[in-house]
Parts: structure tokens; sequence; C-alpha cells
């Protein structure tokens, strides 16, 4: 076996100068493959080794949003190639942009967004997102359907006395 060769690797820094986030590197491996009857071939191989996670932008920040509605679009960007879940769903991208309605039931939902690139480096999003059962389109259905049974009764009162007085 021939030794292993570098030929270049660029090393990733985020922007805050926080530290290293990944490395890209292309890696040339010889080898020397001899069968029973002594012949010998040599082969190189490259490989390439990728650490660094796909990039994963959402269109809005979803944490600590309120919504009275049933659903909620999640939107944004990833890298070319990479697959992209939203809790555990497969959402389909269009040229590496994506929307996605994520249902939503009462209470608090947790959202989580993840690209994997081909090297299985991940970039994950998460964000909790509230639907209160008590909003104010379900108190105006109540305040309206309240408003209804008011009318009905006085009109039933109304329509009961105008009776009893026909009848005197």
């Amino acid at each position: 076996i021939m030794d292993e060769l570098m030929e270049g690797c660029i090393w990733i820094y985020n922007s805050k100068h926080q530290g290293l986030i990944g490395t890209s590197c292309l890696y040339q491996q010889g080898f020397l493959v001899t069968d029973e009857k002594g012949n010998t071939a040599a082969f190189l191989k490259e490989l390439y080794l990728d650490s660094t996670a796909p990039q994963l932008s959402m269109k809005r920040n979803l944490s600590g949003v309120t919504t009275d509605d049933s659903y909620i679009y999640v939107e944004g960007y990833t890298e070319a190639g990479a697959a992209l879940t939203c809790n555990g769903q497969e959402v389909e991208l269009t040229g590496s942009y994506f929307s996605y309605k994520q249902p939503l039931s009462y209470g608090k939902n947790e959202i989580q967004v993840v690209a994997k690139d081909i090297a299985g480096n991940e970039t994950r999003y998460t964000a909790a997102v509230k639907r209160p059962f008590w909003s104010m389109k379900f108190l105006k259905w109540i305040i309206l359907g309240a408003a209804a049974v008011v009318l009905i009764i006085i009109e039933t009162t109304v329509l009961v006395r105008g009776k009893r007085r026909s009848r005197r």
C-alpha cells in the first residue's frame, strides 16, 4: 500500500471568529494490488473529506411565534444537494429553496428543521410555536353564538307576549 498524499485542505471558520466549524480536504490514496499469479496493478483513488455542515437559512425566526392558525409556513434556503426534513417529514426543495406547511396542534409545537448533506453532516434549526386554545378567532365565534342565542330568546319572548295580548 502506498502512502497517503494530502492534495489540499480548506479550513473553514465562522464569521464571528469563534473557531473552526469544518474542513474540506482532498486526499489521494494509492493502492497496490497483487493476485495469486504475482500480477501487480496500482490504483490511485481520490478521497474527499467533508466535515462542514450544510448551510440552512430560515426566512424568518419562528421561535416564540404565537398564531391562531392551524398551520405555519416553514420557509428558507439550504445548500444544493442537501436533504431537508421538518419534524421528520421530507421537504421538497425548489432550487435549494423550501416552503413547507407545518400543521399545528393547540398548545406548544416544537418545529425542527434538519438539512443533511451527502457526507452525513447536519445543520439543525429548532423553534417553539404556540397555538393557544382560547384565541380571538375562537372567542369571536363564542360571542356570535351567544348573541344569536340572546336574539332567539328575545324574539321568542316577544312572539309569546304578542300571542297572549292578541287572545285578550
